[in-house]
């Protein structure tokens, strides 16, 4: 038993788009990858932006990662691209130079993006990176000389925020700006920080409730100091612990 995923957006605008000129319908449940027309390859991630300029009224926008080069004609986006409520594709910036597994994407519009990649619109952020929707630009998360996760063969597969604006990462790395973390971290805007020693294989799904408590799911079978959790386990934020 693995946990993919917790929750699956299907369609755009409640499954239905009247007055838009694109129309994208997700199966319920996702593989590993999927198809949106216009994209030159396959879509990894997917969320939808209610809180941008120009997306707030319905059917709003979608922000949609992933592996592919150029998407509805335009040409390098590079992984990335926002479908606007028109149907018409942007680039965000340059794009990144490898592939995108995970988006979220905050109150302000600010979007987060994980995956497979070193640079973000240019810009050295190794496997998560912010775009700033204010300045239209990219950055990372972490410190100049090691500005995200660990540089090895590892990855992130999840990512979600809470009310607070906290960004919770996880995934398949070691390490979050030189500390070690074990395959899931917490951003607080100014640095990574282990969640009570992580867990002891790769984590591909993370979900927050109205509390604030975390919910992850993944390949592992033990968490924190070896308390057994196989497969899905509860972080409890007031008492920052497993449960």
């Amino acid at each position: 038993m693995t946990i993919n995923a917790f929750a699956v957006l299907a369609g755009w605008a409640d499954s239905s788009m009247s007055s838009a000129a694109y129309t994208i319908n997700i199966p319920t449940q996702l593989p590993l990858s999927f198809t949106i027309p216009g994209l030159s390859g396959v879509a990894r991630a997917i969320v939808k932006d209610s809180v941008s300029p120009g997306c707030t009224a319905l059917p709003n926008c979608l922000i949609v990662g992933g592996s592919f080069t150029s998407a509805g004609g335009v040409a390098e986006v590079n992984n990335i691209v926002k479908i606007k409520s028109d149907g018409s594709f942007a680039a965000l910036g340059t794009g990144m130079n490898g592939l995108v597994n995970a988006l979220a994407i905050d109150s302000a519009g600010n979007l987060y993006a994980g995956g497979f990649f070193t640079t973000a619109g240019g810009v050295p952020a190794i496997k998560v990176a912010k775009w700033n929707e204010a300045s239209s630009s990219w950055s990372a998360l972490g410190t100049p000389t090691n500005p995200g996760m660990s540089v090895e063969n590892s990855t992130v597969l999840a990512l979600a925020l809470d009310t607070a604006g906290n960004l919770y990462a996880g995934g398949a790395f070691r390490r979050a700006d030189r500390s070690f973390v074990d395959r899931i971290s917490k951003w607080d805007g100014t640095s990574w920080s282990s969640l009570d020693d992580g867990v002891d294989d790769s984590v591909y799904a993370l979900a927050v409730d109205s509390s604030g408590n975390l919910y992850a799911g993944g390949d592992f079978f033990t968490i924190g100091d070896s308390l057994v959790r196989p497969f899905v386990a509860k972080f409890v934020t007031s008492i920052s612990s497993w449960f």
